[in-house]
């Protein structure tokens, strides 16, 4: 594949020019964005194996990882969705890359932003329902609340699929580009946006509950990201008569949208991804005092007691922790007290399990 000012490129600059299209050439200024965002998510690669290999560690265990992975996968499949449908190579080159239903629809609106959108409003209701609600989100709801998402993203790329190309997206052949029909993005945009509306609620209503550990945070980040990547792609759909013909519009746009995604991933696992490499014991104790401090070891599913056969090594050192689950406490009522050296504090094992007591101690 080309990115050199070749006869056929020329060619279709002319093309476009007669249709009344200015269209900058594909150059090696798309080619570095593609480089670029590819170092960006192969660098974000190395480190979400990084958690997964420490997915035990409680300060990440508490963040969900399986998710998170699961949104780096989804901003995977986005950013090749944009590279194909924002204009960024030759389609004709390949028959595969001219089946812009399955960029468009499945990597980039469907599997790209809508789940990303939908598993943020997941993680901000299970935020709702354990501060605001008193009620735990644990057991069931840790896996339908997700398979509602997955589900609700499935039947949006299915039905998408199903119908006629020129109401959603097709290949261009004169332009060799994926176009995209207006009011299919419009009505993806605005899904979006009743997601948004929904984050932006509860958000609201967060706002003065106290968190240990910067959760009010990561929410208005979500919140911020999801503003902007509405307002960006809208204006580069409904502003510009053909964007990917843009230079200008679509690396921009590129840049834009994988940014956001990795601020969003980082500003939620940034903490506990660089306490675990650098200060792994002592971030925590800090952790678990932070929380008993806080009086929010109910909602975090902390308590202080377990017996010695749960115990396990964290980081291969000779420091004993545990994780049970919040079921299991009733067996281990004459246990003494202790601290993390001693291996006497139950942990969370999820953010998934979180239980809030009927009121949190400094109600």
């Amino acid at each position: 594949m080309s990115f050199e000012l070749t006869p056929f490129e020329q060619s279709r600059v002319e093309i476009a020019a007669f249709l009344d299209v200015k269209l900058d050439p594909i150059s090696h200024v798309d080619l570095s964005t593609i480089i670029v965002v590819s170092i960006v998510y192969m660098l974000d690669l190395f480190a979400f194996i990084y958690l997964f290999l420490n997915r035990n560690y409680p300060p990440i265990k508490a963040k969900s990882v399986y998710i998170m992975i699961s949104l780096y996968a989804a901003a995977v499949l986005w950013f090749v969705g944009d590279i194909v449908t924002s204009g960024l190579v030759h389609l004709y080159t390949s028959n595969v890359l001219m089946a812009c239903k399955m960029y468009f629809i499945w990597f980039r609106a469907s599997f790209g932003t809508t789940y990303i959108a939908t598993i943020f409003s997941v993680r901000t209701y299970a935020l709702h329902r354990v501060f605001c609600q008193d009620k735990p989100f644990k057991g069931k709801l840790v896996w339908v609340c997700p398979a509602l998402a997955v589900g609700w993203v499935l039947l949006l790329a299915v039905v998408s699929s199903l119908l006629p190309e020129r109401m959603t997206t097709y290949y261009e052949d004169t332009l060799d580009l994926c176009y995209a029909n207006t009011r299919y993005a419009a009505f993806v945009i605005g899904m979006i946006c009743c997601f948004y509306s929904y984050i932006v609620l509860i958000t609201w209503r967060l706002r003065k509950i106290p968190f240990s550990f910067n959760e009010f945070r990561e929410v208005v980040t979500a919140l911020v990201i999801i503003g902007v990547i509405i307002i960006v792609n809208s204006l580069a759909i409904f502003s510009v008569r053909i964007y990917p013909a843009s230079a200008a519009w679509r690396n921009s746009l590129v840049y834009i949208d994988h940014t956001c995604a990795n601020i969003a991933f980082w500003t939620i696992m940034w903490e506990p991804f660089y306490q675990c490499i650098m200060h792994r014991e002592e971030y925590l104790q800090y952790w678990v005092d932070t929380l008993m401090e806080d009086g929010m070891e109910d909602a975090y599913n902390l308590t202080n007691r377990f017996p010695n056969e749960t115990k396990r090594l964290v980081d291969g050192t000779e420091q004993d922790t545990a994780v049970e689950s919040r079921k299991d406490l009733h067996d281990y009522g004459n246990a003494p007290s202790g601290n993390v050296a001693d291996g006497t504090y139950c942990l969370p094992a999820t953010l998934s399990e979180l239980c809030l007591a009927k009121k949190l101690s400094h109600d």
